[in-house]
């Protein structure tokens, strides 16, 4: 058994790239998983996020349908969204989906904190908005 050294690595699709060379999600997520980390929640853009978990929990969340004007800021406002819905006693799920719902809502203005207005507001964004199909890795 190896020393558990944080509990979420959240890196994109590219990150991880650069990190591991290996071209598989849930591949990345383990060379990241046997490095230590607890749980990896990988950010992926368009085809939402995968989670996956040292037990072994594998949690797949579909991005936002929204018309995309600017993606700066858009990985660290998912980081923020998620780790908001953890402080918030979510689900790993419902806090991915929070996290999910930050980065679209940014993603549709110019700059890195456009779009979001409170938490009240992408409460409602989440429910109003369709998700967009999720693909397979």
């Amino acid at each position: 058994m190896h020393a558990v050294y944080l509990d979420y690595f959240m890196p994109n699709l590219e990150e991880g790239m650069m990190i591991t060379d290996l071209a598989d999600p849930d591949e990345k997520c383990q060379f990241f998983l046997d490095a230590g980390a607890r749980n990896v929640a990988l950010k992926m853009g368009e085809r939402g996020s995968l989670l996956l978990g040292s037990t072994g929990e594998r949690i797949r969340v579909p991005a936002f349908r929204e018309n995309v004007m600017d993606t700066t800021g858009c990985g660290d406002t998912w980081s923020a969204g998620f780790i908001a819905g953890l402080s918030l006693k979510m689900s790993v799920a419902k806090a991915a989906g929070l996290g999910s719902a930050f980065g679209s809502l940014v993603a549709s203005g110019l700059g890195s904190d456009a779009g979001i207005i409170d938490l009240e507001s992408t409460l409602e964004f989440i429910k109003a908005t369709p998700t967009l199909p999720l693909q397979d890795e």
